[in-house]
């Protein structure tokens, strides 16, 4: 597999977050996670766009740990004082 190291200027991502872990079932949660980003229609949610992209992202990973990581759906947003939760 071939892979490469892109630097990005800094973005606020804003979106709906999902704990994750290894587990098998975790995948059908995924899954659900991005229906409902698109059925909820998350996108057109967010003020202040930066752009149309959507960003999955995952935070938090460590493999020797088996309670996962932090997966976030979103978009890049210009300011973000204050974000709602």
């Amino acid at each position: 597999m071939n892979f490469s190291i892109t630097a990005f200027p800094e973005t606020k991502i804003v979106g709906v977050a999902l704990r994750t872990d290894n587990s098998p079932a975790c995948l059908q949660k995924l899954g659900a996670h991005w229906q409902r980003f698109f059925a909820e229609n998350i996108l057109e949610k967010i003020p202040n766009k930066t752009s149309h992209e959507i960003y999955a992202v995952y935070t938090d990973y460590d493999s020797d740990r088996p309670v996962g990581s932090e997966g976030l759906l979103g978009r890049g947003r210009k300011k973000c004082n204050p974000c709602r939760r």
